[in-house]
């Protein structure tokens, strides 16, 4: 039995917050957001929010 080769692709935006320490600048969060999505319709429930766990 072969296994059906799925393929997807998801584009992100990726933005970061920063905060000023004394030993200079760290990053404080980091967040991915989906902004276009084609191919395998699984990856559709992850464009729109669902999580693995």
């Amino acid at each position: 039995m072969r296994a059906l080769q799925q393929e997807w692709t998801v584009v992100i935006r990726s933005t970061h917050d920063v905060e000023k320490t004394s030993e200079g600048w760290r990053i404080r969060r980091v967040m991915l957001a989906p902004i276009h999505y084609r191919g395998n319709p699984v990856g559709l429930a992850f464009v729109n929010g669902k999580r693995l766990v």
